[in-house]
């Protein structure tokens, strides 16, 4: 606990709050990796209707690529259906 995360759900930590400062953390381009990425950059995201309302975590996503499609995401937008 007092560790500085973009998500909790994040392995990677920037520091323990006691050790560094959050300045630090708001500064480091790493931390800041995850903050630009918006729906319309995500593959398969950028093609559907709900993009603008979808809430999304950048933990869970189908590959290790940073534009992959969320993994709790079950709809098709190719289809208009729910899986």
């Amino acid at each position: 606990m007092g560790y500085v995360k973009n998500c909790p759900a994040m392995e990677k930590s920037y520091g323990h709050i006691h050790n560094i400062k959050l300045k630090e953390c708001l500064e480091n381009e790493h931390f800041k990796k995850l903050w630009d990425i918006k729906k319309d950059d995500i593959e398969i995201c950028k093609d559907c209707e709900f993009r603008y309302i979808c809430p999304d975590c950048r933990v869970f996503t189908l590959t290790d690529d940073l534009y992959s499609k969320p993994k709790k995401c079950s709809y098709d937008p190719y289809k208009n259906s729910w899986n």
